[in-house]
């Protein structure tokens, strides 16, 4: 008999499986959470040991690479892609992309934004709700909109 685990199990099953065919890499136990969405995920480059929990958005259309040992908390984006600040450019509904790079064991946040062209360095601590809009230094903790440092951790 079929019970309504089993049948979510299953779907699960399906869902890990699409993601690892359509992204460009993905390393070992790599866990897509419920709700996970990927634009352009050929351009998306995983790493090995990597969670992303539910309802995640990530845009690969810059080009986004994630490292290994990494946790992406619920309701976070990761942006590759943007509109151009010249009104000009906005009419004509350009997109100016900038790939964005997670490296390991780096942990963001519930609710956290990371904009294009930005870098996590090694260790970094996205707190929950930050929106990254520069490079974060390796074993740094940022949190705020914008994100800034709050502290930094030994290796």
């Amino acid at each position: 008999m079929r019970t309504a685990t089993h049948l979510q199990w299953r779907y699960d099953e399906y869902r890990q499986a699409l993601w690892r065919y359509r992204l460009g890499r993905c390393g070992e136990c790599v866990f897509f959470g419920s709700g996970v969405v990927f634009s352009s995920p050929e351009r998306v480059i995983i790493g090995d040991h990597v969670s992303f929990a539910a309802n995640s958005v990530l845009w690969g259309d810059g080009g986004l690479t994630i490292g290994s040992h990494v946790l992406i908390s619920a309701n976070c984006s990761i942006a590759t892609a943007t509109h151009p600040m010249d009104l000009d450019d906005r009419a004509t509904g350009r997109i100016v992309a900038a790939p964005v790079e997670i490296e390991d064991h780096v942990m963001i946040g519930a609710g956290a934004v990371v904009l294009p062209g930005v870098t996590v360095g090694r260790g970094a601590i996205v707190g929950a709700g930050a929106v990254v809009t520069r490079d974060v230094a390796p074993l740094t903790t940022v949190v705020g909109v914008p994100a800034r440092p709050i502290g930094t951790a030994r290796d």
